[in-house]
């Protein structure tokens, strides 16, 4: 049997087992237009709260979601008025600490302390790389599309289930080669 039949067989098996939860990824023009505010935020603090997530009867696990609240301090407004003298909260729900779910929620978290991280730069396929590594001085900070809800608090325009897709972090960091 040709390689290219067996190929085409096994991706029509393997395609019958995967399994992906459709979601449609809003552009920036949609965020930017369903928004009440448009803000750059640098995260303060975080508490559990009381607040239960929206009624969704296809989410069976929605009990157990946890709600938060993180207070942010507002760098600046590309839409929307804001008060950048006051701190400004945002609601959001995750699951309980340590669990995950394959196909599930696309939930936002917030670091209130500086990122580290540390990788290979290429300049090509040939190239064996640098090693490199970086640290962020400062919070991070984060581009955030928001709604206002009642009550002064503040949510993503996107979806609970999907509220990372209404936060994009941002930031410079110090990039340094290690070894040197």
């Amino acid at each position: 049997m040709p390689i290219r039949i067996l190929l085409f067989l096994f991706s029509l098996v393997s395609l019958q087992n995967a399994e992906a939860r459709g979601v449609h990824v809003l552009t920036y023009e949609e965020l930017f237009a369903m928004a009440d505010v448009v803000v750059i935020i640098e995260p303060i603090s975080t508490e559990k709260t009381a607040d239960k997530y929206p009624d969704d009867s296809h989410l069976p696990e929605s009990s157990s979601f946890i709600s938060y609240n993180t207070t942010f301090k507002v760098l600046g407004a590309l839409k929307g008025a804001v008060n950048t003298e006051k701190p400004f909260v945002v609601l959001y729900f995750n699951y309980p600490e340590n669990t995950a779910r394959a196909n599930g929620a696309d939930f936002i978290s917030f670091a209130l302390e500086p990122i580290q991280f540390s990788g290979i730069i290429k300049r090509n396929e040939n190239d064996a790389g640098e090693a490199i590594g970086s640290l962020f001085g400062g919070k991070p900070r984060w581009l955030a599309f928001l709604k206002k809800r009642d009550g002064g608090r503040y949510e993503s325009v996107s979806d609970p289930y999907d509220a990372a897709m209404s936060f994009q972090e941002i930031h410079h960091p110090f990039i340094y080669k290690l070894g040197h």
